[in-house]
């Protein structure tokens, strides 16, 4: 019960975004492909003496089988599109690439034989991956949900609900790409020699 007399019940919302991956890639080229990266701890030994220790793991997904990937926010579990067969590299040698970072998401809580699995089987997985027919690149499906649990706040206008993932560059910059954004222009009007403190504003002083 959300009010009085009204009855919202539990349930999920489901997205799947279509991707068309042709990163850093020229007509007649080599496709992408896709890697998939899972931060791991290291063995205990010598390159673990402290037992702090971890790493990233990057795994080829060589298949559109092996492509069937889920989430994983414990082993902050990303994936990364890239071209291997190309001359193009960073200022340290590394392909570049495109990294899907996944966002919240939720698993479908239903089992093997409902009904409507057997005509929603992409929710299965939150990851998959096949060949553009026309041309040679890679065709990603991402699949992230929500779980709505009805709250009294929810009634009578349902504030916004945030879910996505994040496509960012990896390896196409030197440097953070932000940091010749222009000053901020309340800023511009101090001389750039100009060292002296400016007094804090006195509603400032009375919060610190």
């Amino acid at each position: 019960m959300i009010a009085p007399g009204l009855y919202a019940p539990v349930h999920r919302h489901f997205f799947v975004a279509r991707m068309y991956m042709a990163v850093d890639r020229k007509p007649g080229e080599a496709h992408n492909q896709v890697v998939e990266v899972n931060v791991k701890v290291e063995e205990p030994g010598k390159d673990n003496v402290h037992n702090n220790a971890f790493y990233a793991e990057e795994t080829l997904l060589r298949s559109e089988l092996e492509a069937m990937r889920d989430c994983d926010p414990f082993l902050a579990r990303h994936w990364i599109v890239m071209k291997f067969e190309t001359r193009t590299v960073n200022r340290n040698r590394q392909l570049t690439g495109c990294r899907l970072v996944p966002g919240s998401n939720c698993l479908p809580l239903a089992g093997p034989e409902a009904k409507f699995m057997r005509r929603a089987a992409f929710l299965n997985h939150n990851l998959w991956q096949n060949r553009s027919l026309e041309e040679a690149d890679i065709v990603l499906w991402y699949v992230f949900g929500i779980a709505h649990v009805p709250r009294l706040e929810d009634w009578p206008v349902m504030p916004v609900e945030l879910i996505g993932f994040m496509l960012q560059p990896h390896g196409f910059f030197n440097c953070s790409p932000a940091v010749d954004v222009p000053p901020n222009a309340c800023e511009t009007d101090a001389k750039e020699n100009d060292v002296k403190e400016r007094p804090l504003p006195s509603g400032v002083i009375a919060k610190l």
